[in-house]
Parts: C-alpha cells; structure tokens; sequence
C-alpha cells in the first residue's frame, strides 16, 4: 500500500495503492514526488484535500462494488445456467436414447 512504505519513508520501486483509511499528508506529497508533481499546498490545504479525496474513494468503491456484484451476479447465473444436474442429465439421457 502506498500509505505504509511512504509514511516509513522507504524508497521502493513497487507500484503501491492508496486506500483511504491511511491516507496521510505525507502519502500525499510522496504521490506528488512519484509523479513529479510540484506541490506548493500547504499541509492544512493537504489535510483538507484528503477528506475530499477520502469522499471520492468512498464512492468510487460504492460504485465498484455495485459493478462486482453485477459481475459476481453474472457468473452465478451463467454457472447455473450451464452445469448439469441429476435431472438435466436424466431428461437429456433418456432424450438421446430414443
């Protein structure tokens, strides 16, 4: 996570993700210095933009999660739609047989 190393200050060449829960104004100046974005905030505004980014995050992840369920919907019913149970496999046995 992009949080935990940076706030330790450990130079790393990994890609990390941010969640919101450990965002820190630290995090962010160290996103800014991995992007080569000059940043002249202060750390009140910092402090400020991270509860709005906290708001962001929050409904991206409701949005996410409302795609995953979708997603995870889909596949439920393809599975259904597509295994053989005892019945379908009786019914299409008995279907090729005569």
């Amino acid at each position: 996570m992009l949080n935990i190393p940076d706030f330790l200050d450990i130079e790393d060449k990994k890609n990390y993700f941010a969640n919101y829960p450990g965002l820190h104004p630290n995090t962010i100046n160290m996103a800014f210095k991995k992007c080569h974005i000059y940043s002249s905030y202060t750390e009140n505004e910092i402090l400020e933009g991270t509860e709005e980014i906290k708001s962001f995050m929050t409904m991206e992840v409701n949005a996410i999660s409302d795609l995953y369920n979708e997603i995870k919907s889909s596949i439920y019913k393809f599975y259904k739609d597509n295994y053989w149970e005892y019945n379908k496999l009786a019914e299409n046995f008995a279907k090729e047989i005569e």
